[in-house]
């Protein structure tokens, strides 16, 4: 993983333009200018003191742009910040955003000493459910239209893990 760079737009734009990968969000799919904006914002919050923490996630074998992973920690400093990811299609299924997520934990929680992390999903998103899991949250609960997706009222599954349950040796 690494920070945002301007011209990452267009691997950005590769997963943030598909209506697959973009199916459960309240954005998306993205036009070009938009993904260039997006990018652009991600790349600039690393410069400055920090409510959110971004990350391109890259291959190892070429270092290609593959995903993103982000920690928001929702403009206030009280120990918790939601976890938001996104990968592109073709590489779902190859353990890449489990290992991410790990590594954004053990961020959040040894260098930020978060006390919690949170993440959600749609209940259909199975795949993000288990992504979460496989990195080492528990789920927490369902909320029964919690969010405004696509327009509709969509139910959300919350997953967490906290600092004191957290062993990033043993994962």
């Amino acid at each position: 993983m690494r920070p945002f760079r301007d011209d990452d737009w267009c691997d950005v734009h590769a997963y943030a333009s598909d209506p697959v990968v973009t199916q459960f969000l309240n954005f998306g799919p993205l036009s070009e200018d938009q993904s260039q904006a997006l990018v652009r914002n991600l790349a600039a919050s690393a410069q400055s003191p920090q409510a959110s923490y971004s990350f391109a996630i890259t291959t190892l074998a070429d270092g290609a742009l593959i995903g993103g992973c982000s920690l928001y920690r929702a403009g206030a400093p009280d120990g918790r910040a939601e976890l938001l990811y996104l990968l592109n299609r073709q590489y779902w299924g190859c353990g890449y955003m489990p290992e991410a997520i790990r590594g954004l934990l053990n961020f959040g929680f040894l260098e930020l000493d978060l006390h919690r992390i949170f993440g959600h999903c749609d209940p259909e998103n199975t795949a993000s459910a288990r992504v979460m899991e496989k990195a080492g949250m528990a789920r927490e609960g369902l909320l029964r239209q919690e969010r405004w997706v696509k327009n509709q009222w969509s139910d959300v599954i919350v997953y967490a893990a906290l600092a004191g349950d957290w062993n990033a040796a043993a994962l």
